[in-house]
């Protein structure tokens, strides 16, 4: 009798362990693989004029399929004006008038989806300027 409640016990434990790797294991798959931001984590980062943070976010948010509202898409519109003016700036410092003709049409696309974050175009041209200055 004693052999058979010790092995039901055994057998008990280890499904029981099992069973929580196996959730310690899902747990950290979608921590790390499933993770978006939202609108406010975006606008602290445009408030900290961390821009070049702001397209790796949208990515992220792109794969992770988020919905966005209006809000939102006026981040991404930030993201989108921060890519477009950091291409543009590199083509113009590099002579390339064609190209940068091209990143300057997408900065006014994209400027243009800003909404009330239209400000931040400024922001992030007079960065730009600073950095090629120097």
């Amino acid at each position: 009798m004693n052999r058979k409640l010790f092995r039901v016990i055994t057998v008990v434990l280890a499904v029981l362990i099992v069973g929580q790797l196996l959730n310690l294991a899902l747990q950290i798959h979608s921590d790390v693989y499933h993770y978006s931001y939202d609108e406010d984590t975006f606008l602290y980062t445009i408030q900290d004029g961390r821009y070049s943070e702001l397209p790796e976010k949208k990515r992220r948010n792109e794969m992770e399929h988020v919905k966005a509202d209006a809000q939102l898409q006026e981040c991404y519109a930030v993201a989108d004006y921060y890519e477009a003016a950091s291409i543009y700036y590199m083509y113009l410092q590099n002579g390339d008038a064609e190209k940068s003709r091209k990143a300057q049409a997408d900065m006014k696309t994209a400027q243009s989806a800003m909404g009330e974050l239209e400000y931040c175009a400024a922001e992030i041209d007079s960065y730009f300027v600073n950095y090629f200055n120097h």
